[in-house]
Order: C-alpha cells, then structure tokens, then sequence
C-alpha cells in the first residue's frame, strides 16, 4: 500500500499549480519529504493523473529495465 493516497498526491499537485511551494505543501499536508512532493508534480505534469498511481509506476520502472 502507498504511503500517501491518490486523493492526497492530488491535493499535493494542485496546491503547486495554484502556487504553493513544496515546503508550504509539506507543512500542510503533513508529508514527510519535499522529494516526494516534487516526484509527483514531475508524474503528474508527464502522464497526469495516472502517473500518480502505484500500479502505473511499477509498470513504467519495469518498461524502462527492459
């Protein structure tokens, strides 16, 4: 299980878009690293709302292995 819900990385990228930095984001979703933060926004921005998905990302680091 993911440490973090979709509802929540969600929150995450909308928050950046309407212009929160990743710190203020942090402090206001209680999320542990900023790296994640950014990770999702860079997911997001590339594959939208899949790329934020668990199962999506798996698929995507095993493809790129091959």
């Amino acid at each position: 299980m993911s440490k973090y819900s979709l509802k929540t990385k969600l929150e995450a990228v909308d928050l950046y878009q309407r212009g929160f930095s990743t710190k203020e984001i942090q402090e206001k979703l209680h999320i542990t690293s900023r790296r994640s933060i950014d990770g999702w926004i860079n997911n997001y921005q590339q594959y939208g709302n899949r790329g934020l998905k668990k199962a999506f990302l798996r698929q995507d680091i095993v493809v790129n292995l091959n």
